[in-house]
């Protein structure tokens, strides 16, 4: 059987292929029916025309489920996309702004606001101060500014990682405050 470019779930035994000997069953609305030999669950099984799916394998005794195999797929299909959805969902997008030490009090409003809509997105905001020539001689002028920034942040900011060097380079992290 080739996957021919499916997106299927990996082959589970069904049916003829299970060999354990006793198994603990659950119904097609998921209820448990109990432990019972191999033979008196496939017999259930074909009396209730469909596919005896072993659904744990390694658990003692293995667990089977009374479900046609077309249906089993699809609900782990179902499930692998919403914790797919899920997973992408949680991974939070960092957006740069670049400042620099003698940046104007325009420029320095529009990135502020800049940072509340990206905030209020439930983004991060990277603050990057750059320092060119005898500016890195001033380097507390950019602390200030990123404080002066925290302060004009409010209540929307939560700083993630304080203000560093790294080369000519300062810089800033803050993320959206979390309501719990």
């Amino acid at each position: 059987m080739q996957n021919r470019g499916r997106n299927l779930p990996p082959p589970v035994p069904i049916n003829d292929m299970i060999r354990a000997s006793e198994i603990r069953v659950i119904s097609e609305n998921k209820e448990p029916l109990g432990v019972m030999s191999y033979m008196e669950a496939q017999a259930m099984a074909n009396d209730a025309g469909v596919d005896l799916v072993l659904v744990v394998p390694d658990a003692s005794p293995p667990v089977a489920r009374l479900i046609e195999i077309s249906k089993y797929r699809y609900e782990l299909t179902k499930a692998d996309k919403e914790n797919k959805k899920k997973q992408r969902d949680a991974i939070v997008e960092t957006k740069e702004l670049k400042l620099r030490p003698a940046t104007d009090v325009h420029d320095y409003q529009v990135r502020v606001r800049a940072a509340q809509k990206f905030l209020e997105k439930g983004q991060r905001v990277k603050l990057t101060l750059q320092f060119r020539g005898r500016e890195m001689a001033h380097q507390d002028v950019g602390r200030d500014m990123f404080n002066r920034f925290v302060e004009d942040m409010g209540e929307a900011a939560v700083v993630e990682a304080d203000a560093k060097m790294v080369g000519r380079q300062m810089t800033m992290v803050l993320g959206p405050k979390k309501d719990i």
